[in-house]
């Protein structure tokens, strides 16, 4: 477990040499903690095994579709009948049909993915709460990649580690909710 302090900050105050209280600081990185804790990496785990599940459907999906367009090849005449344009007009419909589906599918996953962050985030956000309280933290800041708001800290002031620990601790796994699947034949 990291080891932390906080970082004391003298504030100027007007007109008055009280001095006795300076912010404790304390520094977190919200992301890595996020990404690395045991709810983070089930997430991940449950999103691929969904993706993967929905990738085996599109693969058939779409090489009962090649199959298709091949047999539509086979029957091409100089001039088209009236059942190979429906046939045709048939097999767009179902090439449009894939790609809603591919694209439902996207959605489907990013919705996963974002609703057990959530959890996670809110999780870890009660629980800088309580490591603030406990530690008479008064300024918590992020210093994930690209929101870095920190110029320097001493590693010892980094409560990534412990916040990481704790989260671990309390929430260690998250179930998500897997999407209703449309079974409907293309």
């Amino acid at each position: 477990m990291a080891m932390w302090s906080a970082i004391p900050i003298h504030i100027a105050m007007a007109n008055t040499d009280n001095r006795s209280h300076y912010p404790l600081i304390a520094i977190v990185d919200f992301q890595k903690v996020t990404r690395e804790s045991k709810a983070g990496i089930s997430i991940r785990e449950q999103v691929n095994k969904q993706h993967a599940f929905f990738q085996e459907e599109i693969n058939r999906l779409q090489t009962e579709l090649e199959t298709e367009r091949q047999n539509l090849q086979d029957l091409q005449e100089p001039k088209p009948s009236e059942k190979f344009k429906r046939l045709r007009s048939d097999y767009r419909l179902k090439a449009e049909k894939l790609q809603r589906l591919v694209q439902a599918r996207k959605r489907q996953l990013d919705q996963m993915f974002v609703q057990g962050m959530r959890q996670i985030e809110k999780e870890l956000a009660q629980i800088l709460k309580v490591i603030a309280a406990e530690r008479g933290i008064d300024i918590i800041l992020n210093t994930a990649r690209g929101q870095n708001v920190v110029i320097f800290a001493k590693p010892n002031t980094l409560i990534s580690e412990d916040a990481k620990s704790r989260l671990n601790e309390q929430l260690p796994n998250i179930s998500l909710a897997v999407p209703q699947i449309m079974t409907k034949k293309i």
